[in-house]
């Protein structure tokens, strides 16, 4: 009988274990930036930090002020699973949510590929009013994603129900996206595609569906600086999840990323981030950054960016699930007193440094242990963590967060600023009127351009000025770009004026000749840019050698009489070696007459010492023909 209920238990973990698919990880992103924020988020389970987004550049508010609060952010979700721990989430890699759905017993539609998925919509209502208008629909409002659990409405306002997975909306018919705030981006992950390597888990068996949206408005304080993410978590596998912790990851750069602290308000259920010091190198005066969980807090946790001990960033997904519990990642308790580890004789809390710092209340950064004594400021992470909870087989669980920011007179006086947004907020999500703001659309005009001129052919060059005439009522611009003529246009860099100098790396041109598409919309708080017309123009990028100063770098080479090498009726030796290959030098592939020098020896570059002198010499001169290293990078500088 023994043997017998061993196997039975066998048999039933068998079934209970989520089986991993061998997916990419997802590749897709899109960007909130109708309001005075630009937000880039992923469909990966990190916001703003992904693709070639890491450089602090994937959140900036005021949106043109080039100034950052947050480099990374994210959802972390774990829970107990038969009594095993099992998590989703991680922070700068190795990320635990592939693109798509999941069916029933958390399987994937296609085991070994879930690139068919690996798409964020982004829809603004200027989009739906331009379509309304008579304009052709842009793809993200053509193909919104009624099948994979996009929601929709019919033309009579009832909810589209889906009748499969690849259904999207019948805009003919009157079905509508259903967008919050003025601008949504909506996507689907799930934490089956592939192994959680790093966390060592099996995978919980859910499907996150994602709305994440801004506000051009200025009905509620703040709400314009702000912007918001719900998270409704399915649990498609055949186990209840138990004691789960579902909770909002930060890496808070504000400005200067080594200055910062960070508080947490649990009567407003906000984690926030303020700085050490009275100035700021990149925002002069400190803003405030807030964290508030919408929904309802349970707690906020925070550690550092160090490289060893117990209070520094999570590896395992048990070290996750502490985290989300308030403890330490070895599972020691938060203490308030000093820094909140190992401090026996204090109170445990849920809550890291609750006191009120504008009054240098005890325990808060500025007061860690009641004698008004400061931390030293540093890279500090934070994670506000909703209230536990259970999610049974089928079951949903919905997690709403807004990211807020304050800029007062000093640093103090952001906090004060920034509770009063998160209360106006929270009022405005209790009443359900913060899904709705920001819902009247009027337009810019669309800019005219001026450079460079349509189907230029720019030559070598290290970057590219765009020119256009300035917009009445614009706060700033947004030139986007792409390698075809209808786009999609999801390349993009925001202009404070009427013109910018572009690099070609951040254009991210292939080798040799591109052709490139561009357009300009002009953006304010309030009003929403007419795309303008789309221009194009050729230049080369990607290997020409250049001086240390960017200008290309032009090369003569000539035999000893001055004449070119090798010219018909020449017996220069150097000649008859183009063949044998001991000069490195080539006569072109395409029989133009030219000449191309090949690498001899080892390493990634080639190596001048090998092109001679014997018969030849090359020359840097300001005409004659361009040389360069066209394949791999580093592109070669002289």
């Amino acid at each position: 009988m023994r043997a017998l209920l061993f196997l039975l238990v066998l048999a039933s973990s068998t079934v209970a274990a989520q089986t991993p698919g061998s997916c990419e990880p997802g590749t897709a992103q899109g960007d909130l930036d109708v309001s005075n924020v630009f937000a880039r988020v992923f469909n990966t389970g990190s916001l703003f930090y992904g693709n070639t987004t890491t450089a602090g550049d994937g959140y900036t508010v005021p949106k043109f002020s080039g100034n950052s609060p947050l480099f990374a952010a994210g959802l972390w979700i774990a829970g107990e699973v038969e009594g095993e721990v099992r998590s989703a989430g991680s922070r700068y890699s190795n990320f635990t949510f592939w693109p798509g759905p999941l069916g029933d017993g958390a399987t994937l539609p296609a085991p070994d590929d879930c690139s068919a998925y690996d798409r964020i919509y982004v829809v603004s209502r200027g989009d739906v009013a331009r379509y309304e208008g008579g304009e052709e629909p842009s793809a993200d409002l053509a193909e919104w994603p009624v099948g994979l659990g996009a929601p929709a409405v019919t033309a009579g306002g009832a909810p589209v129900e889906p009748t499969s997975r690849d259904q999207v909306l019948d805009l003919g018919a009157g079905e509508r996206p259903v967008l919050y705030g003025s601008q949504t981006a909506w996507w689907v992950m799930n934490d089956v595609g592939n192994e959680h390597t790093e966390q060592q888990t099996e995978p919980l068996g859910i499907e996150v569906r994602v709305s994440a949206f801004s506000v051009a408005s200025r009905e509620v304080a703040g709400v314009s600086e702000s912007t918001f993410y719900r998270y409704e978590v399915l649990n498609r596998s055949a186990n209840a999840i138990e004691n789960a912790r579902a909770g909002f990851f930060i890496d808070p750069d504000l400005g200067a990323a080594l200055d910062d602290y960070v508080g947490s308000d649990s009567t407003r259920g906000m984690f926030f981030v303020y700085n050490a010091g009275d100035d700021d190198a990149s925002y002069g005066t400190p803003p405030a950054l807030g964290i508030d969980l919408l929904s309802g807090t349970g707690g906020a946790m925070y550690f550092e960016g160090a490289t060893s001990g117990p209070t520094i960033d999570p590896v395992l997904g048990t070290e996750y699930y502490t985290y989300l519990q308030s403890r330490w990642k070895d599972g020691t308790p938060l203490y308030e007193f000093r820094d909140g580890y190992d401090e026996p004789m204090a109170s445990i809390t849920e809550w890291a440094f609750p006191g009120d710092p504008v009054a240098g209340a005890f325990w808060s950064e500025v007061n860690n242990d009641g004698n008004s004594t400061d931390n030293l400021g540093g890279d500090r992470r934070g994670l506000a963590t909703a209230p536990e909870f259970d999610l049974a087989p089928g079951g949903t669980y919905t997690l709403d967060v807004g990211v807020l920011f304050a800029q007062g007179a000093d640093r103090f006086d952001s906090i004060t600023e920034l509770r009063s947004v998160s209360d106006a907020v929270q009022a405005a999500y209790d009443d359900g009127s913060l899904f709705e703001l920001g819902s009247e659309v009027s337009f810019l005009p669309a800019p005219v351009l001026l450079a460079p001129a349509a189907s230029a052919d720019l030559g070598v060059q290290t970057s590219v000025r765009f020119e256009w005439e300035p917009v009445s009522g614009a706060d700033g611009y947004l030139l986007k770009w792409s390698d075809q003529p209808e786009g999609p246009f999801t390349d993009q860099v925001l202009a404070a004026e009427a013109s910018i100098s572009v690099p070609l790396q951040t254009l991210d041109l292939a080798s040799g000749y591109s052709e490139v598409y561009w357009r300009v919309e002009a953006q304010s708080e309030a009003q929403y840019g007419l795309p303008s017309e789309t221009r194009a123009f050729r230049v080369f990028r990607n290997g020409a050698l250049s001086l240390p100063d960017g200008t290309p770098a032009y090369l003569e080479v000539q035999n000893a009489e001055g004449s070119a090498l090798c010219e018909t009726d020449s017996d220069d030796p150097g000649c008859a070696l183009t063949g044998g290959r001991e000069n490195a030098v080539y006569l072109s592939l395409n029989s133009t007459g030219t000449y191309y020098f090949a690498e001899q020896g080892t390493g990634s570059e080639p190596q001048l010492a090998f092109f001679g002198p014997k018969d030849f010499e090359i020359r840097f001169t300001d005409e004659g023909s361009l040389a360069g290293y066209l394949f791999q990078p580093p592109y070669n500088v002289i």
